[in-house]
């Protein structure tokens, strides 16, 4: 490997503990850039160039840029240095996917890293919600939205690690611990990444369902209490008149979802002028769509509210490179919990135990990036980076674990 394992692990760890320090990041242009996500790019950008082995890589990144420069010289919507903006962060994006699996790092120390820098945001969270008395506490993050994605995501991958791993005692109680200090901190986010903490766990149950009946009856009834646990959470969220407001569709009044349907009107717009490879990166928000919810929001001066983001990363890739990309996209992490579940089968297979750290990493990553793609549309954040750069490169087979455990 050219990045080797203890340069890599320590990298990787600065990352991790800036990540949730967005209040520090870099502002440009209106826009802000996190560190971790400078980081993770030099890092995957450094690997791709010097690494023998990326020739195919090297192909497929020069032919998407090729296409995203035809694309927007052809509908000439995006400025110029939204279209560079765009290609600098979504383009590291694909540079994590196509080269971030040539760095070698310590599964168990990244997987060590993330909850311990989510457990002490857990806890000033818990101090700002309780002591401070403040309605929606963030910690260090941008947003309260921010904050719970990233929780509810470290929520996800403690409970699917005690679902799925085995640990000894100790470590099942601290993880147990680690569990409810997470999902106390997520709720008193009011995030509506509830939502994405709920579709997370399904769809890790129904993918991996044949492979999980085999599971001892104290795992299974460990799930079902969480199961009653969450669903009694999660009740009494949406009888909140704060979530209520976010998701009556029929009758929207609240802010943010008026935003969200515009995002998906301006994506309906777009699909019905380029459907297959979008408008150009940077085009969100600069071309014209008729939109009831943009009435709405230009008849209280908040026409241009999430306009030039859509509101949701899904949105914005379907606009901005068009449904052939975003369906490649979908294939690749689908192909990513295939290899998941096919790992997990093989290690019970052979009497094993998966290694809790895999477990956590990956869950981890894929319910953040299932956020991303609900409400959460910019292409610099750092728990986006991170999350692509972990699914990208976490070793989903057992002969890649051996090296990097």
């Amino acid at each position: 490997m050219l990045v080797k394992n203890n340069y890599s692990s320590i990298i990787l760890v600065v990352a991790i503990i800036l990540f949730p320090l967005q209040k520090i990041a870099i502002l440009l242009m209106g826009s802000r850039y996190d560190l971790t996500a400078f980081i993770l790019l030099f890092l995957s950008l450094y690997s791709f160039i010097f690494f023998k082995k990326t020739t195919i890589a090297k192909i497929i990144f020069l032919a998407f840029f090729s296409i995203q420069i035809l694309i927007t010289l052809f509908f000439q919507i995006s400025p110029y240095y939204r279209f560079v903006s765009g290609i600098v962060w979504l383009g590291g994006l694909l540079l994590l996917i196509l080269g971030s699996r040539n760095i070698e790092y310590n599964q168990k120390t990244i997987a060590k890293t993330i909850i311990g820098v989510l457990l002490i945001t857990s806890i000033y969270i818990c101090f700002e919600g309780f002591i401070l008395q403040i309605d929606r506490p963030q910690a260090w993050f941008y947003e309260p939205s921010f904050a719970g994605l990233c929780l509810y995501g470290g929520s996800s991958g403690v409970l699917i690690s005690l679902i799925m791993g085995k640990q000894n005692k100790k470590i099942r109680f601290i993880l147990i611990l680690c569990f409810i200090l997470l999902i106390t901190a997520a709720i008193l986010t009011f995030s509506m990444h509830f939502i994405t903490f709920v579709v997370s766990l399904i769809v890790f149950f129904l993918f991996l369902l044949p492979t999980l009946i085999s599971i001892d009856f104290k795992k299974v009834l460990l799930f079902l209490s969480f199961g009653l646990l969450i669903f009694i959470i999660g009740a009494n969220l949406f009888l909140s008149s704060h979530f209520q407001s976010r998701t009556d569709i029929a009758d929207p009044s609240n802010l943010s979802l008026l935003a969200w349907l515009q995002g998906y009107d301006q994506m309906i717009a777009a699909i019905g002028k380029s459907p297959f490879f979008g408008l150009g990166l940077g085009s969100t928000g600069n071309f014209n769509f008729k939109s009831e919810y943009s009435d709405i929001l230009q008849s209280v001066g908040k026409s241009d509210l999430t306009l030039n983001d859509a509101f949701s990363l899904a949105f914005r890739l379907i606009i901005e490179i068009g449904l052939l990309f975003f369906i490649l996209l979908l294939i690749f992490l689908k192909k990513k919990l295939r290899k998941f579940k096919v790992l997990f089968s093989y290690y019970k297979k052979n009497g094993m135990n998966i290694p809790t750290p895999i477990i956590f990493n990956f869950v981890f990553s894929i319910t953040v990036i299932l956020g991303c793609f609900l409400k959460e549309p910019l292409y610099p954040q750092s728990f986006l980076y991170l999350s692509i750069f972990l699914v990208s490169s976490i070793p989903l087979y057992r002969k890649e674990y051996k090296t990097t455990n």
